[in-house]
C-alpha cells in the first residue's frame, strides 16, 4: 500500500451529512494526487482493528477526526516509517461547547464541561502523535489547533462540496428556471441547528413583504417537540428532502444564519458550488475561507437594516464564481505538501 485512508465508522454516513460529505472530499482529492489509495473502516477507537496488512510499505497513514488518539498511537507502533495524518473536521472542543449551548451551559453542565474538556485533550494528544494535522478551516488551525501543544504540522487541506463528482447528472438550472426559494438546512437538533431556524424565521418575517411570490422553506431535522419554536407564517416545512444536491441546484438561496459552529459548514459551500446565494451570520462569516466569504452576503438577521436592498440583491443572478475549484485546488495542494510533495 501507498496511502491508507482510515475512516471511523461514525463518519460513514448518514448520506448528505457534514461528516460524510467531508470524507468524500477528501477520497476526491486522494484520487486527484493518483497515487494509490486504499481506504478502510475502522469499527473501533482503542486501535484494536488496524488492518492486518498496515505494514512499513504503508507511506502514508490519513486518519478521520481527532477523537481517536489511540489509533494513532497504534500506528505509529505497527509502522514507524509511515507518516500519520490526522484529519481534523472542526476545532471539536469549542465546536462541541457551541452545540451545548455555550459557556453559561457549561458551568451549568457538569456533563457538557467534562465532554469539552476530553475532546480538547483528544486533540492535544492526536497533535503530539501525528507527523501532520490536515486542517478543514483556516480559522481552526490558527485558532486553535496551532495553540494545541505538540510539534506536528498544520496544514491547510479545506473542504469542497464533492456533490459535482457525486451526482454528475445534476446540475445547476440556469437563474431564470429557478425556484424563487431561500431555504435553511440546519444538520442537528443542536443549540447550533436552533440558532440558525432562528435567523431563518427573523429573515423570513423580515423579507416576506420583499419578495412577492418567493418561498421560504426549512428541513424539519430542528422541529421535533413543542418546545422548539415553531415556524412563523409563510415558512414552509420540508419533510421529504433526500438528495439536498437536487434541491440546492433549483433554489435561489440558502440561509445559514448561525452565529455559532466551528470547521467546515459544508452547506454554505455545497451552496456556492450549485450557484446559489448564500446568506450567513457575521459571526459565522468570519470563520469561512477568504474565497466563501466574498461570495456569501452577511447579514444579522434581526438588525439587518435596509431589508428592501437585500431582497433586491437576492432577486440578482449571483456572479459566477469559482469558489469550488479554488478550494479543491487548495485541498489538493495541501495533501502534496502534507505527503512530501510541493505545495
Amino acid at each position: 500500500m501507498d496511502i491508507l485512508h482510515l475512516t471511523p465508522w461514525y463518519a460513514t454516513g448518514p448520506r448528505g451529512a457534514g461528516h460524510w460529505k467531508a470524507v468524500q472530499a477528501i477520497q476526491l482529492s486522494l484520487r486527484d494526487l493518483g497515487r494509490e489509495v486504499t481506504s478502510r473502516v475502522l469499527e473501533a477507537d482503542e486501535g484494536r482493528d488496524l488492518p492486518t496488512d498496515l505494514d512499513d510499505s504503508v507511506r502514508d497513514v490519513i486518519v478521520e477526526y481527532t477523537r481517536a488518539p489511540e489509533v494513532v498511537a497504534a500506528i505509529r507502533r505497527r509502522c514507524a516509517g509511515a507518516r500519520v495524518h490526522v484529519r481534523a473536521h472542526n476545532a471539536e472542543a469549542w465546536h462541541h461547547l457551541h452545540r451545548g449551548g455555550g459557556a453559561r451551559a457549561a458551568l451549568a453542565s457538569p456533563r457538557l464541561l467534562y465532554g469539552v474538556c476530553r475532546l480538547l485533550e483528544r486533540d492535544s494528544r492526536c497533535r503530539r502523535g501525528s507527523h501532520t494535522v490536515l486542517g478543514i478551516s483556516d480559522w481552526d488551525n490558527r485558532h486553535y489547533w496551532s495553540r494545541l501543544p505538540g510539534r506536528a504540522r498544520i496544514i491547510d487541506v479545506p473542504y469542497f462540496s464533492p456533490w459535482p463528482d457525486l451526482r454528475p447528472g445534476v446540475t445547476p438550472l440556469p437563474w431564470a428556471q429557478r425556484d424563487s426559494a431561500i431555504l435553511c438546512l440546519p444538520g442537528a437538533r443542536d443549540a447550533i441547528g436552533r440558532a440558525g431556524a432562528a435567523g431563518f424565521y427573523a429573515l423570513a418575517r423580515m423579507l416576506s413583504s420583499h419578495l412577492e411570490g418567493w418561498r421560504f422553506g426549512i428541513t424539519a431535522g430542528v422541529i421535533k417537540s413543542p418546545r422548539d419554536e415553531p415556524p412563523p407564517a409563510g415558512v414552509e416545512v420540508i419533510t421529504d428532502l433526500i438528495e439536498p444536491w437536487d434541491l440546492l441546484c433549483r433554489v435561489k438561496a440558502v440561509a445559514v444564519l448561525t452565529p455559532l459552529g466551528f470547521g467546515a459548514k459544508t452547506t454554505i459551500f455545497d451552496a456556492l458550488a450549485a450557484g446559489c446565494h448564500v446568506l450567513v451570520h457575521p459571526k459565522l462569516a468570519g470563520r469561512l475561507p477568504s474565497v466563501a466569504r466574498g461570495r456569501c452576503l452577511v447579514l444579522e438577521p434581526t438588525s439587518a437594516g435596509d431589508a428592501g436592498a437585500i431582497a433586491a440583491g437576492l432577486k440578482a443572478e449571483p456572479m459566477v464564481n469559482d469558489v469550488n475549484s479554488r478550494l479543491r485546488t487548495q485541498a489538493g495542494s495541501g495533501l502534496r505538501a502534507a505527503m512530501g510533495g510541493t505545495e
